[in-house]
C-alpha cells in the first residue's frame, strides 16, 4: 500500500517533525526579538528562494523543502526585524 508513497510520506514526516520542532523558535523569536539575528535568516529565505526557482518541475515532492524553509525562514526574519515590545 505505501510502497509507491514511501518516499513522500518519509518526506512529510520530515517537514512535519521540522514544524513541530520550529514552534519552540517561532514562539521565542515573537517573545523575544532581540534574540534572534535577522541576517541568516534572510540568507535562509533568500536560499529556499533559489531553491524552489532551481527545481524547474512544478511537482509537489520537489517544492515542499524549500517551500516549507521560505516560509519558515521568511517568517524567523520578519520576526527577528520586529522591535521588541515593551511592557507597561
Amino acid at each position: 500500500l505505501f510502497t509507491d508513497l514511501s518516499p513522500l510520506w518519509a518526506l512529510l514526516c520530515t517537514v512535519l517533525a521540522d514544524i513541530l520542532g520550529a514552534v519552540m523558535s517561532v514562539v521565542k523569536a515573537w517573545r523575544d526579538p532581540s534574540t534572534e539575528i535577522p541576517l541568516p535568516w534572510m540568507l535562509g529565505a533568500i536560499g529556499s528562494l533559489l531553491s524552489l526557482v532551481a527545481v524547474g518541475t512544478w511537482k509537489f515532492e520537489l517544492m515542499i523543502g524549500p517551500a516549507y524553509f521560505l516560509l519558515f525562514d521568511g517568517l524567523m526574519w520578519w520576526l527577528a526585524l520586529r522591535k521588541p515590545r515593551t511592557t507597561s
